[in-house]
């Protein structure tokens, strides 16, 4: 399946914290335009995505060499969930709510009205 990454913001940070946005010029490809020589560390930010996905780690370091044009591939795979089962009860039954009564004789659980 296919998502649409035009809506995925990606920036390159140099060591001094400075940062760079990629334009989307592509269905999957994002481009820094006119990057100074030095080192990048790559963020996204792939909030606003139809799909929950997560860059694939190691994130490669952007090098800006000023000598030739460089692409990287960096793998986007969705987002880990976890699954969580409760525990059953003793008697493996769904456990019931045991409200006692207060003071005013109402209940802290749910309530029945009889006519």
């Amino acid at each position: 399946m296919l998502v649409d990454l035009s809506k995925a913001h990606v920036i390159a940070r140099d060591s001094a914290g400075r940062e760079w946005a990629a334009l989307m010029t592509g269905p999957t490809t994002a481009t820094f335009q006119s990057l100074p020589v030095g080192n990048y560390t790559l963020e996204f930010d792939l909030g606003e995505l139809t799909e929950p996905l997560v860059p694939r780690a190691p994130i490669p370091l952007l090098i800006v060499t000023g000598k030739d044009s460089k692409s990287i591939t960096i793998t986007l795979d969705p987002r880990p969930i976890r699954m969580w089962t409760p525990p059953a009860t003793k008697s493996g039954a769904t456990q019931k709510n045991d409200a006692t009564p207060n003071e005013g004789g109402a209940g802290t659980g749910a309530t029945e009205s009889r006519s």
